[in-house]
């Protein structure tokens, strides 16, 4: 979390190496807030999300993030 607060350009991006784990796929719950997920998308940026809340209201429960990306 502090190293994602930090974070002003992609540079601690660069060098992850990520890869899907059976751990990745899972569910998740509100059991550890923050939570940082790492991901890459099909044109090979990196990035984080931050789940920073859950909100729980019925049908209506969403969660607050932050998300930080590489630029093409």
């Amino acid at each position: 979390v502090p190293q994602f607060d930090a974070m002003e350009d992609d540079t601690p991006l660069q060098a992850l190496v990520i890869e899907e784990t059976l751990g990745g796929i899972q569910d998740f719950d509100d059991t550890v807030v923050p939570r940082i997920i790492l991901f890459e998308t099909y044109e090979g940026r990196k990035g984080a999300i931050k789940i920073k809340e859950f909100i729980k209201n019925g049908t209506d429960s969403y969660i607050v993030v932050d998300i930080k990306v590489q630029k093409q």
